[in-house]
C-alpha cells in the first residue's frame, strides 16, 4: 500500500519504481510533484484514487492497464505535460474536473461502455483536438469542454437529451454543430466566444433558447 498523501508536495521527485505487489494507491499519494515525468500502474491496482496525480505538471508518460475500473475526481488536474491519455475499458464514468488543466492533452481514447461525463472534465484542455460522445452518454453536463480552444471536431450522436451551460464556452476552433433532437432547451451560455462557429442546425423541438 503507498498511503494517503505519502509524496504529497515532494516537488523534485522525479521518479518512482513501484513494485507490482502494491494493490492500492491511497489520494493526494503523488499530489504536487511538480517534477514527477512518468509512471506506470502496478497491475494489481484498480483504483485510481482522489487527486492521485493532481498538480503534477511536469508527468508526460503514464501507463495505465485494462483492468482498472475506476478513476476519480481531480486524479490528473493540472497535468500540464500529459499529452495523450486512455480510458480503460473497465471504467464507466469519467468523473469531474479529471483532466481539467491539462492543456498539452490533445487525444483521448474514450471506450464506448462510459455511461456518464461529470462536470468539468475536460475544462481547459486547450490542446485537445477531437471528441467523439460515446453512445451511452445522454446527459453533457455544465463546464465539460469549456475553453478547449482547439477542440475543431466534435461528434455527438441523437440520444443526447442534455447539454449544461458553458459546456462549448471560448471553443474558438469548433466551426459547427448539430443539436441532437432530443433536445429542447439550449443551455446559458452554451456556445459564448466560439467566435469561428459558422453553422448551427437546431431542430424545432427546442422550445427554449
Amino acid at each position: 500500500r503507498i498511503a494517503n498523501s505519502l509524496f504529497n508536495g515532494c516537488i523534485n521527485l522525479t521518479s518512482i519504481n513501484v513494485h507490482d505487489n502494491i494493490e492500492l494507491i491511497e489520494s493526494y499519494a503523488f499530489h504536487e510533484c511538480q517534477s514527477l515525468q512518468n509512471f506506470t500502474i502496478p497491475p494489481k491496482v484498480t483504483n485510481i484514487q482522489l487527486r492521485l496525480f493532481s498538480g503534477c505538471s511536469s508527468l508526460s508518460s503514464f501507463k495505465i492497464h485494462d483492468d482498472v475500473d475506476t478513476i476519480a475526481s481531480y486524479a490528473f488536474f493540472r497535468c500540464e505535460s500529459l499529452s495523450d491519455f486512455r480510458i480503460p475499458p473497465k471504467v464507466t464514468n469519467i468523473p469531474n474536473s479529471l483532466f481539467s488543466g491539462c492543456s498539452s492533452l490533445s487525444t483521448i481514447e474514450v471506450y464506448d461502455n462510459i455511461f456518464s461525463i461529470e462536470s468539468r472534465a475536460f475544462f481547459s484542455c486547450k490542446s485537445l483536438q477531437n471528441f467523439t460522445v460515446p453512445s451511452k452518454i445522454t446527459i453533457i453536463p455544465e463546464y465539460v469542454f469549456y475553453r478547449c480552444t482547439s477542440l475543431s471536431l466534435f461528434k455527438i450522436h441523437n440520444n443526447v437529451e442534455h447539454i449544461g451551460s458553458y459546456s462549448f464556452y471560448m471553443c474558438q476552433s469548433l466551426q459547427n454543430f448539430t443539436i441532437p433532437p432530443k433536445i429542447t432547451n439550449i443551455s446559458d451560455q452554451l456556445f459564448a466566444e466560439c467566435k469561428n462557429l459558422s453553422r448551427i442546425e437546431i431542430h424545432d423541438n427546442v422550445e427554449y433558447i
